[in-house]
């Protein structure tokens, strides 16, 4: 299971290997399908499970450590 909760743009962007703008639309898509479905939604993150089911990512792909390394 990934270590976090939500994605950010800059994960959006190493996953998917696209530009900052590309991720943040991507996070407002999804978004955007999550709260149409009645779920609550953070601007600027994505829930890492739907993230996953939606762009066929193997969860346990997600590097935690790596991400924890570039915040510091």
């Amino acid at each position: 299971m990934p270590c976090a909760s939500f994605l950010r743009p800059a994960d959006v962007m190493a996953l998917m290997d696209c530009k900052t703008s590309a991720a943040y639309k991507v996070i407002r898509d999804l978004n955007a399908e999550l709260k149409a479905k009645g779920a609550y939604v953070r601007p600027g993150r994505v829930s890492t499970k739907y993230f996953c089911e939606r762009m066929k990512v193997d969860p346990k792909s997600i590097n935690c450590e790596e991400r924890h390394l570039k915040e510091a």
